[in-house]
């Protein structure tokens, strides 16, 4: 018999879940602990501090990327903590980015304050109602923020 792909339900449920442990979990447990004990030689043992890795964290990364069809996924505390790292590792001297001119204040924040030498910024003007961004062939990275504020001009 051929085996068959599980349903989304399954993949939510279970996701990448490794019931190898010492309890044979059916489910991902909820881990409350913020440091992990050493070893006997000073090293650590998979995870160090929460803030760095935990398996909380670790098993929502493995489901979102069993959900996608995907071999990795990243989670953030926050949304600008995920456009820093995008910023972190995509823009270059002189990178072109196309942006609302009222996109999220702390994202504005971050490109005039801390990626200011890096990036040539090319910022789109009022895009209320029908807007149409054409980017060219220098464009490195659009910034397209969800209208969560009614009065934000995408």
């Amino acid at each position: 018999m051929a085996e068959k792909n599980p349903h989304i339900e399954t993949i939510t449920v279970h996701g990448m879940h490794n019931n190898s442990g010492s309890l044979s979990d059916v489910i991902q447990p909820i881990h409350l602990s913020t440091s992990y004990e050493r070893k006997k030689d000073g090293t650590h043992n998979q995870y160090n501090y929460t803030r760095g890795g935990n398996p909380n964290r670790e098993a929502v990364e493995n489901k979102i990327a069993a959900l996608e069809c995907a071999a990795h996924a990243i989670a953030f505390s926050s949304g600008l903590a995920a456009v820093n790292a995008i910023f972190e590792n995509i823009l270059e001297h002189s990178s072109n980015i196309i942006m609302p001119d009222d996109c999220y204040h702390g994202t504005r924040s971050l490109l005039d304050k801390f990626f200011h030498f890096r990036p040539a910024i090319k910022r789109c003007g009022n895009c209320t109602g029908h807007c149409l961004i054409i980017p060219d062939a220098g464009s490195d990275l659009i910034i397209v923020i969800r209208a969560n504020n009614p009065t934000q001009n995408i």
